[in-house]
């Protein structure tokens, strides 16, 4: 399951638009019966000029655990820095599930990229 917000903030989509924005993915996954099982975000607020991001900060944020289900940590971060075109932002973590003789793992991602005209793309898996 998938929560996308749309973006806030200023600045329009043109290559010399100044501005920033903020746009953020949940990744997340709910039992049968509705309730929750793990959750994980990526926020993404950044800045830009003239056709460059000038500033970023990336925020993983991890929302744990239902029953059976553990956190077993961030897998992989790579944040790209400000100061190009385009920066890219990627998180991956991985859920852990044990009950009783039965027990496995979900290792979701999410990539954030945002440009310094501010537009931005996601993928997710």
């Amino acid at each position: 399951m998938l929560d996308v917000a749309t973006e806030t903030g200023d600045g329009g989509l043109a290559t010399n638009a100044v501005g920033c924005r903020t746009v953020w993915v949940k990744r997340k996954q709910n039992a049968i019966a509705g309730t929750q099982q793990w959750a994980m975000t990526l926020q993404v607020h950044w800045c830009f000029a003239s056709g460059i991001v000038t500033s970023i900060a990336q925020t993983p944020l991890v929302d744990c655990c239902g029953p059976f289900w553990f956190f077993n940590g961030w897998v992989t971060e790579a944040f790209g820095a400000a100061g190009s075109p385009s920066v890219r932002s990627f998180l991956q973590g991985q859920f852990r599930y044990s009950v009783l003789w039965f027990s496995g793992s979900k290792t979701p991602w999410i990539v954030i990229t945002v440009h310094g005209d501010g537009s931005y793309e996601l993928g997710w898996g």
